[in-house]
C-alpha cells in the first residue's frame, strides 16, 4: 500500500482561500475504498476527513483543509506597540499544521468483510496558514516569497500606499513574514525640502522562528510608536516638529535592505474637529489604521416597546358600588428602551491610491476606533527664573490640550537653537489652562565656551509637546454604511469618504 502526494499548496497560505492537498493511492481500486486525511494543528489532532476517489480526476482525492483551519486562527491587534520592543510576535494570526494521509477499504475477495483502516501512511511537512483573505484574482498569483523579507522588493502585509498621511500622536503597525534575517528597523526622517534630518534604528528581538507566533511579526511604525520606543542608534525624538515625512525599512545586521521602503507623510493640517482613528483587519491579516478628522456627527436611535395596562378599579360605596379611575392613571406604558448610538465620520481629501486602499476598510468584519495622543505644537515660550530655597530655571509653554501636573512628557524645542540640547523627557511642574511649566533645575541654560547664561525672556522656535507612553483605548465598531465624493483638481483626483459606524454594543438597555 502506498499514498503519494500529487499536489500541495505553498508553505504559507491565506486561510480564507483554498488550501488543497491532492493524493493518490495504489489501492484506489479496492472495494469501498476511501482516502483518509488526519489534520494536526500545532501538533494536536483536530479532525479526520474521508473522501472517495474522484472518477473525473484519475481516482485522486483533493482535501480542502482551510475550512478546518479557520476555526483555530484569529487576529492580533497591537494598538500600543512601543517601549523596549517595537517588534512583536503574533499568537493568533498564524497556525502551523501538518497532515497524515491513509486509506480504508475492504480487502476481501467478495467485498463483504467490512473496511480496514490503514492510517498514517504518509505525513506532510509543516505548513503555515494565516489570517488572510485574498481576492479572486489575487489568490491565483499568491506567492509567499514576495512577502518573505529577503530583498528590497519584499512587501509588508499591507496595501497601504506610499505617502499616506498620519498625524503626530498616532500609532501605526505593519505585519511581515519573518525569515529570520530581519535584525533592525531603519527610519530616516526628512524636512520639507527633502533633506535628511536623522537616521535611527531599532532592534528586532524575534529573529528566530521557533513556533507559529514567530512566523508573522508586527512592527510599530507610527510617530507614537517610534517616539516612545528604545533606540539602537539615534536619539529621541525621532518624529519631531521639523519632520515632514519619514521612511521605514527592515534591514539585516549588515544594513542591507530586506524589504520595501515605505514613505509616510506627516499630516500637519490643523482641524477644529475631533480626530478619530479607525483600525481594521486588512486582507493580509494585519491591522491598518487611518484618521478621520473632519466634522463628525453623533446620533442616537431609540427603540421603545409599550404595553397597554388596564386602568381603573372597583370601588365600594353607598348608595352604589362603582368602577372608576383617576385622570392621571397611565394606560399605555413603557416596557423597555433600547438606545443605539452611531457616528458619521468624514475623512479629509484622499488620493486615489488611498481610496482604493480604503476598500478594505469597507469590506472588513473587524473594525476598532482608538483615541490618539494629542500633540501640542508651539512657536514661542518664556524662559524664566523661579525663586525657591535656591534659584531654579524653567520654561512656560503655551498649550491647547488639558494636562496633569506630575505626568511625564516629551518636550521638543526644535533644531539649531539655544534650547535644542534640552529636548527630552520632563515632568510637568504646574498646569493652568493654556500653559504648562517645566523646571530644568538649578543650572541656567548656557551656551558658549566658557559657558554663560542666556538671557531670560521669550524665545520663538518650532517645537512640540506630547505625552510619553500614551495608551490608546480600543472600542469595537460595526460599519453601517459608507459613501464618497470626489473632485478633480490640477489633473489629480481627490476623494473624500464618509463612513457611518456604530458600537458593537448597545448604549443602554433599560427595564426589559
Amino acid at each position: 500500500m502506498s499514498i503519494t502526494i500529487k499536489q500541495a499548496p505553498e508553505l504559507l497560505m491565506p486561510v480564507y482561500n483554498d488550501i488543497v492537498h491532492t493524493v493518490d493511492s495504489t489501492n484506489k481500486a479496492q472495494c469501498s475504498f476511501r482516502y483518509i486525511c488526519d489534520i494536526y494543528v500545532e501538533s494536536v489532532f483536530v479532525e479526520r476527513l474521508k473522501l472517495f476517489p474522484d472518477p473525473n480526476n484519475s481516482g485522486y482525492a483533493s482535501f480542502k483543509v482551510n475550512r478546518i483551519l479557520e476555526d483555530y486562527i484569529s487576529y492580533d491587534l497591537h494598538n500600543n506597540l512601543y517601549g523596549a520592543n517595537i517588534f512583536s510576535t503574533n499568537q493568533n494570526t498564524t497556525k502551523k499544521y501538518y497532515l497524515r494521509f491513509g486509506e480504508e477499504y475492504d480487502n476481501s475477495a467478495q467485498c463483504d468483510s467490512g473496511t480496514t483502516v490503514y492510517d498514517n501512511l504518509t505525513t506532510t511537512t509543516n505548513y503555515y496558514a494565516f489570517n488572510a483573505a485574498l481576492q479572486f484574482r489575487e489568490w491565483l498569483q499568491w506567492n509567499p516569497a514576495n512577502y518573505e523579507m529577503s530583498g528590497p522588493t519584499s512587501k509588508f502585509l499591507t496595501t497601504m500606499p506610499n505617502q499616506a498621511l498620519i498625524k503626530l500622536g498616532s500609532q501605526l503597525t505593519f505585519n511581515f513574514v519573518n525569515n529570520v534575517m530581519v535584525a533592525k528597523l531603519l527610519v530616516l526622517t526628512y524636512d520639507q525640502a527633502g533633506n535628511v534630518l536623522g537616521t535611527y534604528t531599532y532592534t528586532n528581538n524575534f529573529t528566530t522562528v521557533s513556533n507559529s507566533s514567530d512566523k508573522i511579526l508586527t512592527v510599530g511604525v507610527g510617530p507614537e510608536n517610534l517616539n516612545n520606543s528604545t533606540l539602537l542608534t539615534g536619539s529621541q525624538p525621532v518624529i519631531s516638529a521639523q519632520v515632514y515625512y519619514y521612511t521605514i525599512t527592515l534591514i539585516d545586521a549588515s544594513g542591507n535592505h530586506l524589504g520595501e521602503t515605505k514613505r509616510i507623510d506627516i499630516d500637519k493640517r490643523e482641524y477644529p474637529f475631533n480626530t478619530h482613528r479607525l483600525w481594521w483587519l486588512n486582507r493580509l491579516g494585519g491591522f491598518d489604521s487611518y484618521h478621520f478628522d473632519m466634522k463628525d456627527n453623533r446620533k442616537v436611535d431609540v427603540n421603545r416597546t409599550f404595553y397597554n395596562k388596564i386602568i381603573g378599579n372597583y370601588r365600594s360605596g353607598s348608595p352604589t358600588n362603582t368602577w372608576s379611575y383617576n385622570v392621571n392613571n397611565r394606560g399605555k406604558s413603557g416596557l423597555s428602551v433600547n438606545a443605539n448610538p452611531s457616528e458619521i465620520l468624514n475623512s479629509n481629501w484622499l488620493t486615489e491610491e488611498e481610496s482604493i486602499w480604503f476598500e478594505e476598510l469597507f469590506t472588513t468584519l473587524e473594525v476598532y476606533k482608538s483615541d490618539t495622543n494629542k500633540v501640542d505644537s508651539f512657536c514661542c515660550f518664556n524662559y524664566f527664573q523661579v525663586i525657591r530655597s535656591s534659584t531654579f530655571y524653567g520654561v512656560e509653554i503655551p498649550v491647547k490640550e488639558v494636562y496633569e501636573e506630575g505626568d511625564m512628557f516629551f518636550i521638543d524645542f526644535g533644531l539649531d537653537n539655544e534650547f535644542s540640547y534640552l529636548t527630552g523627557q520632563y515632568e510637568i511642574e504646574t498646569y493652568q489652562p493654556g500653559l504648562i511649566t517645566i523646571i530644568f533645575g538649578e543650572d541656567c541654560v548656557g551656551i558658549g565656551s566658557p559657558v554663560s547664561c542666556i538671557s531670560l525672556g521669550e524665545y520663538c522656535y518650532n517645537g512640540s509637546v506630547y505625552k510619553l507612553n500614551f495608551n490608546s483605548e480600543l472600542e469595537p465598531y460595526i460599519i453601517k454604511s459608507a459613501s464618497y465624493d470626489q473632485k478633480i483638481k490640477y489633473r489629480k483626483k481627490n476623494i473624500n469618504y464618509q463612513i457611518e459606524v456604530e458600537p458593537a454594543h448597545a448604549l443602554n438597555i433599560q427595564r426589559n
